[in-house]
């Protein structure tokens, strides 16, 4: 996408940072269009690992002085 960019406004800019802004919009804009954002489904965290056991294990090693 960014080879079929026009870039003569980018070019034809005297200022730097004109030009520096210029092609961080052309380059976010594509990189937007290319990866835009997914939203999935929220669903609620299931924790089955986190076992009664492993509980016990953390709370008992929090108790460690060191």
């Amino acid at each position: 996408m960014l080879q079929e960019e026009n870039w003569d406004s980018v070019y034809n800019t005297n200022n730097i940072n004109e030009m520096f802004i210029k092609f961080q919009n052309t380059l976010i804009r594509n990189f937007d269009n290319s990866f835009p954002v997914i939203t999935t489904g929220n669903r609620p965290k299931s924790a089955n690992w986190f076992t009664n056991g492993r509980k016990i294990s953390c709370k008992r090693k929090e108790s460690y002085t060191y």
